[in-house]
């Protein structure tokens, strides 16, 4: 025990714990159905885009990110889609996209009522329930109506025909 040990001029810095990331990783949609108790909603491959990232939020929303395999676009585009249970996500009231200040505007896509949103000329978004589950879906670098056709002709069908009550 020399003279440093006995040197209490420099307090001790004491730090919160630090709080657990929200967003968990999955490698697999599988892996990810069994954490969440249900399969997310997906692109199909004939979407033409790549999953490039799967993720948990909180324990309850599902979130793939997804990227365009049109490699001649000079910006590629990109794609998020949420899926949750509407009893694990209550308090938001079937509003998983996690947007503020958008302002939405309420249409309907087949048998479901869906609210798209503009966040930019090439940003949109869509947010809607079917059954006992909330999907909302963001896309990036795409035109208005290439991102209407992708919800209208491949997403909200999907969640009709295997996410219906």
């Amino acid at each position: 025990c020399g003279a440093a040990a006995a040197d209490f001029r420099y307090p001790i810095t004491f730090h919160e714990p630090a709080q657990p990331n929200p967003n968990v990783e999955y490698e697999s949609l599988t892996e990810m159905a069994l954490a969440l108790g249900f399969t997310p909603l997906t692109l199909p491959e004939a979407s033409g885009y790549d999953c490039t990232k799967m993720s948990i939020i909180d324990g309850v929303t599902a979130d793939l990110a997804y990227i365009s395999r049109d490699k001649l676009q000079q910006d590629e585009s990109t794609f998020s889609i949420r899926s949750a249970e509407m009893a694990k996500t209550a308090s938001l009231k079937g509003d998983i996209s996690g947007l503020y200040g958008v302002k939405w505007q309420k249409t309907q896509m087949g048998s479901t009522t869906v609210y798209i949103g503009k966040i930019d000329s090439k940003s949109f978004a869509v947010r809607w329930v079917n059954g006992k589950y909330a999907f909302a879906a963001m896309a990036r670098n795409i035109s208005k109506e290439a991102f209407q056709t992708i919800v209208r002709e491949l997403l909200v069908p999907a969640t009709e025909r295997g996410f219906g009550a």
